[in-house]
């Protein structure tokens, strides 16, 4: 809907269709943003499987920043508040520096990428533990997300050569290192 509004704005006067676009964008955002807050919160899921690791959950809320439910909320203010304004080409404008949906799954469909991706071993009290291996569980996240469903072929393939990674990695580590 963003799109079709700035190739709008490009091709005519916005004083033409503005009355009528405005309520449609505010319509639109709407829904991208009551949709995103039904799922849950990605900071509060990054802070239940991050397990007291800073690195993880710092990383985690810069990329998911925008997309957190405290966020949203406001881009929700934004929206009332130019509703009750509609009428108005810098209004149209305001709606168009408002996250749309490709921006809002854009966050979720980085994070992985951004996560360590290797499951190394450290030693505690004697036993040797795999770390969480946080890249995988992102990728698991998004397939939970119905709103996501248009990558989900995309984050399956990952969740393929992840995995694949992994098996080579636990396959060396077994063979002290040696690979097949």
């Amino acid at each position: 809907m963003k799109r079709i509004a700035q190739i709008l704005l490009r091709k005519a006067p916005a004083d033409g269709f503005v009355r009528t676009l405005n309520p449609l964008l505010i319509r639109s955002l709407r829904t991208v943003y009551e949709y995103w807050l039904k799922e849950e919160d990605p900071l509060a899921w990054l802070a239940r499987i991050a397990d007291g690791s800073p690195g993880v959950r710092e990383k985690g809320q810069m990329i998911l920043h925008d997309i957190s439910h405290r966020c949203l909320r406001e881009y929700l203010k934004e929206l009332e508040q130019a509703s009750a304004q509609n009428g108005s080409s810098e209004i149209l404008q305001r709606l168009l520096a408002l996250p749309a949906t490709s921006r809002s799954s854009a966050p979720i469909r980085r994070m992985p990428h951004h996560f360590p991706g290797t499951g190394k071993r450290f030693q505690r009290g004697g036993e040797a533990h795999l770390l969480k291996n946080w890249k995988i569980l992102a990728l698991f996240k998004i397939m939970e997300m119905e709103g996501c469903h248009d990558i989900h072929e995309e984050i399956l393939r990952e969740i393929n050569y992840t995995l694949v990674q992994l098996i080579r990695q636990g396959a060396a580590g077994a063979d002290g290192g040696v690979s097949r």
